[in-house]
């Protein structure tokens, strides 16, 4: 994985061949997003050589959009492609908030929508976000929502746990995360 803001990382991607050749081989390369990674059109092994390595270029696009797997595509004349995956993370942030009642009865089931999580700015992008219950024998969370773009907020289920235990009161927490933020 890389950050936004990491720059140009030198000679971090590498293309491996099985045979050393007697003559050069070119290697065209494509990134499938290059407002977060790009490349250079094509790397050259040289002549007796297995390995060839490129730069890579980690775009710092200023926009809040958590963390994006881009898809680097390596094609050689004749041959079949072949693709390597990164992930980008984001360097901007925000913060998360998120609310729940402050009380549920064991037996209240499924309370649909009652759990809301909040993003400190509106999002231009789609943002997947992380949900977790600190104790899960309690409360069920969703393992994650989306925020939609355009948006800073979204709601979630929350599934009361009813375990037949007379244990009095518990405290539940329910964790909100964006991975880089």
């Amino acid at each position: 994985y890389v950050k936004e803001g990491d720059g140009t990382l030198l000679n971090r991607g590498s293309i491996n061949i099985e045979t050393a050749y007697i003559s050069d081989i070119t290697v065209t390369l494509t990134s499938s997003d290059t407002t977060e990674i790009t490349v250079p059109p094509s790397v050259t092994s040289p002549a007796g050589q297995t390995s060839a390595s490129f730069n890579i270029n980690v775009v710092d696009d200023a926009i809040l959009d958590s963390f994006q797997l881009v898809t680097l595509i390596f094609k050689k004349q004749g041959c079949s492609q072949k693709i390597g995956q990164i992930l980008v993370y984001d360097n901007e942030t925000t913060t998360l908030t998120v609310d729940v009642p402050e009380t549920a009865m064991e037996g209240d089931g499924v309370l649909t929508n009652w759990g809301k999580v909040s993003a400190g700015v509106m999002l231009t992008n789609d943002v997947t976000v992380y949900l977790s219950s600190n104790n899960t024998s309690k409360v069920i969370v969703p393992e994650s929502v989306i925020i939609p773009e355009g948006t800073k907020e979204t709601f979630f289920d929350l599934k009361i746990i009813d375990d037949s235990i007379n244990d009095g009161l518990q405290v539940v927490t329910i964790n909100a995360s964006v991975p880089g933020w």
